[in-house]
C-alpha cells in the first residue's frame, strides 16, 4: 500500500517514474479505494484511463489529482498505518526487548513515514 502511494507521490529528483502504475494499468489499492468514493461519471473515466495504458503525463496527473482530491491516497496511507501498528501492538509483547526489535520496530516507522 505505501509502495502504491510512493508510486503516486513521486520520488524526489525522479518525476519521470511518478504514476508508473497507471501507465501499467495497474490496479493498486488508491484506485480499489477511489472507486468506492467516486461518482460513477468519475469511475467511468478512471477505469478506461487505466486501461488504455496511458502515457500522457497530464493525463496522469489529472488521475493523480482524482486520487488526491477523492481521499483515497489519505486513507490509503491511514490505513497502512492502522496495519503497521496494529500488528506491532499485537507482536510486541511476545517479543523480548532486544536490539533487534528496537530494530523491527525502527523498520516499520521508516516504511510507514518514507517519502521519496
Amino acid at each position: 500500500m505505501v509502495d502504491d502511494v510512493l508510486n503516486l507521490s513521486g520520488f524526489d529528483g525522479d518525476y519521470k517514474t511518478r504514476g508508473e502504475d497507471i501507465t501499467a494499468g495497474k490496479v493498486t489499492m488508491p484506485l480499489a479505494i477511489a472507486m468506492r468514493l467516486l461518482s460513477r461519471a468519475e469511475r467511468h473515466w478512471l477505469w478506461s484511463t487505466l486501461g488504455s495504458r496511458c502515457t500522457d503525463r497530464d493525463t496522469i496527473a489529472s488521475v493523480i489529482a482524482l486520487l488526491e482530491d477523492c481521499g483515497a491516497i489519505a486513507e490509503c496511507r491511514r490505513e497502512a498505518t492502522q496495519l503497521v501498528e496494529g500488528g506491532w501492538q499485537e507482536l510486541s509483547p511476545v517479543l523480548p526487548d532486544s536490539q533487534a526489535k528496537l530494530m523491527l520496530r525502527a523498520f516499520s516507522w521508516f516504511v510507514l513515514e518514507r517519502h521519496y
